[in-house]
C-alpha cells in the first residue's frame, strides 16, 4: 500500500476586487449570468471541459482507504455552534458552486447551473439544475437554501455567521432559483460567500431540532453517505454509486474510493506508530523535527512507506507561536525573545 507525506498547510484568501468573468458569461440589461466566475483573474476552465486536468475520467472505482485523525467528534451537524464533527464531513454536501484544488479564486457550478448577477453586485440568482437529488431521491429545492442560510446566519458558529454578514436575506423565487439579497454593492465577496453555501432539505428538517447536536446521519447529497461510525473510534464514509453529480466537470473522475475510514486516536505518539504498523494508509505530516528525525524507518527501506514533499504553490499559512502582545506579560520585547531563546530550533 502506497503511504504518502506531506508538509503543508493553506490560507484562503478572500477578494473585493472586480470579477473577472468568463469568456461566455451573458450581459443582458447589466446582467451578467455565467457558470463560472473569479474575483481577480480569470477561470482556468471556463469552457466546461469535460473533466479536470488532475482528475482521470477513467480512473477505476473501488477499494478502500484509511486515514488518522486525532481528538474525537460527538455531533454530525456542522451547521451550528455547538459540538466537534468528524473530519471530512463535507464529503457529505454538495454547494451551489465549488473550487478547484489548482486555482485559488475561481468558482464554478455545481448544485447551481448557472449564476446571475448585475453591475452593482446588489443581489445574485443561482438558477439550480433540475437532476440534483438528495440521497433519499428527492430533489434539492430554492428553499432548502433559504432555509440554510437562515440557520446558519442565527445559529452558526462565529466564523460562519461572520462570512453572512454581508448577506441580507434569500428568496425561493420558484423551486429552482433562488435569490440573495446583499446590504453591500460593487463587491463579490458576498457573491462568493453564498456560492459556497449547502442546503439543508427543508423536509427533514422541519421535524427537527437544527440547534442542537445529535449523531443522527443528515440527508444530503454529496458523493458520500456515512456508513458507519463510532465516537472516538472511527468513522467510515462509503460512496453513493448513484450520486447524481458524479459526471459534472468538476467531479468527473474525483471521489473514486468505495470507503473511506477514518480512525481516531487520542495520542500523537500512538498514531504514528499505527501508520509505522501500516494500520493507516496515508498520512499528512505537520511535525518538521518528526519529518526530520523519525522517518529513517525499515518500511521505507522496504518500499513498504512512500515518503514525498509536495512542493506548495500558493500563499500558505504556518505553524508557530504567536505572542497576544495585549498581555502586560508579553509587551516587553526582551521578555519574547527570552522565550525565543527557550526553543531548540536546531534539533
Amino acid at each position: 500500500m502506497l503511504k504518502i507525506r506531506a508538509l503543508f498547510s493553506t490560507l484562503l484568501l478572500t477578494s473585493v476586487l472586480p470579477a473577472m468573468d468568463c469568456a461566455f458569461a451573458d450581459e443582458a440589461e447589466g446582467v451578467t449570468k455565467t457558470w463560472a466566475f473569479s474575483e481577480f483573474t480569470t477561470p482556468l476552465y471556463a469552457d466546461a471541459p469535460a473533466s479536470l486536468p488532475y482528475a482521470n475520467p477513467d480512473a477505476p472505482k473501488g477499494g478502500k482507504i484509511v486515514l488518522g485523525d486525532f481528538g474525537s467528534f460527538d455531533t454530525l451537524n456542522f451547521h451550528v455552534a455547538k459540538g466537534d464533527w468528524p473530519s471530512s464531513i463535507g464529503l457529505l454536501y454538495d454547494s451551489l458552486m465549488s473550487g478547484t484544488d489548482d486555482e485559488i479564486d475561481a468558482y464554478y457550478g455545481e448544485l447551481a447551473e448557472t449564476v446571475e448577477y448585475p453591475e452593482d453586485r446588489s443581489w445574485a440568482i443561482f438558477n439550480l439544475r433540475k437532476e440534483a437529488r438528495y440521497h433519499d431521491g428527492t430533489p434539492v429545492t430554492a428553499r432548502d437554501f433559504v432555509y440554510s442560510l437562515e440557520a446558519k446566519k442565527e445559529h452558526g458558529r462565529a466564523m460562519i455567521k461572520t462570512a453572512y454578514e454581508s448577506v441580507e436575506r434569500a428568496e425561493a423565487l420558484d423551486d429552482y432559483r433562488v435569490k440573495f439579497y446583499f446590504n453591500t454593492k460593487g463587491s463579490m465577496k458576498p457573491i462568493t460567500a453564498v456560492a459556497g453555501l449547502s442546503p439543508l432539505p427543508v423536509s427533514f428538517w422541519k421535524d427537527r431540532d437544527i440547534t442542537k447536536s445529535t449523531l443522527e446521519v443528515p440527508l444530503t447529497s454529496g458523493p458520500y453517505r456515512i456508513k458507519k461510525m463510532e465516537p472516538g473510534r472511527y468513522i467510515i464514509y462509503e460512496r453513493v454509486k448513484d450520486y447524481w453529480g458524479k459526471d459534472l466537470p468538476m467531479r468527473k473522475g474525483l471521489n473514486n474510493f468505495d470507503e473511506i475510514q477514518y480512525d481516531y486516536y487520542r495520542d500523537e505518539t500512538v498514531m504514528f506508530e499505527a501508520f509505522k504498523a501500516g494500520k493507516i494508509d496515508v498520512r499528512t505530516e505537520s511535525s518538521a523535527k518528526r519529518w526530520v528525525t523519525e522517518y529513517d524507518l525499515p518500511q521505507v527501506e522496504q518500499g513498504k512507506i512512500k515518503l514525498e514533499e509536495f512542493p506548495v504553490e500558493a500563499p500558505t499559512g504556518l505553524f508557530g507561536y504567536f505572542f497576544n502582545v495585549q498581555r502586560d506579560k508579553f509587551k516587553d520585547v526582551n521578555v519574547r525573545k527570552a522565550l525565543v531563546w527557550l526553543y531548540d530550533f536546531e534539533a
